[in-house]
């Protein structure tokens, strides 16, 4: 009876000692491994999010993700994008052609041309004096504008200006001073307000050698605005009016506007 009640006792104790170790193998087997799930999910995490990034703009942009993760390169200082602006100035100086500077200096050395003053105008002086044409006291045509080239004091004159006559020595004797330099002394009477035979008169008794014209109607008297009797005009050889003078002058006065007018500083 007692063999019987210990073999009833042993089955159940290892049947149950079994099973509690099933159980506890199965445990840790559980933590150990990891599910047939978990795996399953595992992989196809990998391909759920390779499926939800966005496509990139080109197949190169996968490899080359850390050039464009890099900021953009900022614009060079103000300074440096500056300087090229000034190079084709420099390039222009380069290329433009040498200048001769003889050609310069005979350039430079050209008097410019006097300016013409418009008819009905007072002349002045820088500009060029009016062309005129008058015949001599035997009739022989003479014009301003043939005595270019040299210089030339227009005195302009009437028998019964006493002023007028006592100048016209001094002029003679520088006439004959001056001419070989090119120096001419053009005497214009005003015959429309005189009388020929004693403006011949005293052309005569005054010996003077210099060309004398006649103002027929008064044609320079109006075209030079003359108000005073005696004037004198000082013209230099390109035909431009110098100096006017208005009223009598002395020897040494005429001297040196002559010596002026042929040195070119009047």
């Amino acid at each position: 009876m007692n063999s019987f009640r210990i073999d009833r006792l042993v089955k159940p104790v290892f049947l149950l000692s079994t099973i509690i170790l099933v159980l506890l193998t199965g445990c840790s087997s559980a933590q150990s491994e990891p599910s047939q799930v978990t795996i399953l999910q595992a992989q196809a995490a990998p391909q759920e999010a390779f499926e939800s990034a966005p496509a990139p703009a080109n197949p190169d942009s996968i490899q080359s993700n850390s050039i464009a993760d890099q900021p953009a390169p900022t614009a060079p200082p103000a300074v440096e994008a500056a300087a090229p602006a000034v190079e084709p100035a420099v390039q222009a100086a380069a290329i433009a052609p040498e200048t001769d500077p003889a050609a310069t200096l005979a350039t430079d050395s050209q008097p410019a041309a006097a300016p013409a003053q418009e008819t009905g105008e007072q002349p002045a002086i820088g500009f060029l004096a009016p062309d005129f044409t008058l015949k001599t006291l035997d009739g022989q045509p003479i014009s301003l504008s043939t005595l270019r080239g040299k210089s030339v004091v227009m005195n302009y004159w009437v028998t019964w200006c006493v002023p007028c006559l006592k100048e016209m020595p001094a002029l003679e004797k520088l006439y004959k001073e001056y001419e070989s330099k090119d120096l001419v002394v053009l005497s214009i009477n005003g015959i429309a307000q005189d009388d020929l035979a004693k403006v011949t008169q005293t052309v005569s008794e005054l010996g003077l050698t210099y060309p004398v014209v006649l103002d027929e109607n008064d044609a320079v008297f109006k075209s030079y605005w003359l108000g005073f009797m005696p004037t004198s005009i000082f013209i230099d050889n390109q035909g431009v009016i110098r100096h006017i003078k208005f009223g009598d002058a002395s020897e040494e006065e005429f001297r040196t506007k002559i010596e002026q007018l042929l040195a070119g500083v009047l």
